[in-house]
């Protein structure tokens, strides 16, 4: 018995410890991985790949990887894009905080853009709540809302910069 205890003890120490069970990739590295392929999709199979690394990072709350597939759903191959859920994408990264998500939001609602109605002061009210600079690539977006808006435009606008700041964010997001 004192043999098979030793041995036993003995193949212990030789094999070392047990082999750690690897952890699953954290939120930042599937979307590192997502855009490290983004250069290299040729086909469907590619882009539903990038797409799934981008849904589970943003599933687990990468606010980034929601504007990314954001970007990729609208501005991406137009045989893939899915305005509808890049829009939904965009609002939540706005909601979480994400600046130029809540100015693509303000220029959806400039146009009408992807299910979104054309609403001149929640558009304004979105592209310039920070100053103008944070959305410094839709300076024309901007300037064209402004002349459309009337003064009636420009306090509710004003108003819905407030409540934003205040925390009522949700809503100004809703469509309407």
């Amino acid at each position: 018995m004192l043999r098979c205890l030793i041995l036993f003890a003995a193949l212990l120490t030789i094999s070392g410890p047990a082999p750690a069970t690897a952890q699953p990739p954290s939120p930042q590295q599937l979307a590192e991985r997502a855009r490290s392929l983004i250069p290299l999709v040729e086909d469907e199979y590619d882009f539903r790949e990038i797409v799934a690394l981008y849904t589970e990072a943003s599933r687990q709350g990468l606010t980034i990887a929601k504007y990314e597939l954001a970007e990729l759903l609208s501005v991406g191959p137009t045989e893939w894009a899915d305005y509808i859920t890049a829009a939904r994408l965009y609002r939540e990264a706005a909601l979480a905080g994400h600046r130029q998500s809540r100015c693509i939001c303000g220029w959806m609602h400039s146009a009408g853009m992807y299910g979104s109605d054309v609403d001149y002061a929640r558009a304004h009210a979105l592209m310039t709540l920070d100053g103008r600079d944070v959305c410094e690539k839709m300076k024309d977006a901007i300037e064209s809302v402004e002349i459309k808006m009337t003064a009636a435009d420009r306090a509710r606008a004003s108003e819905i910069s407030r409540n934003w700041l205040k925390g009522d964010t949700a809503s100004i997001l809703e469509l309407q």
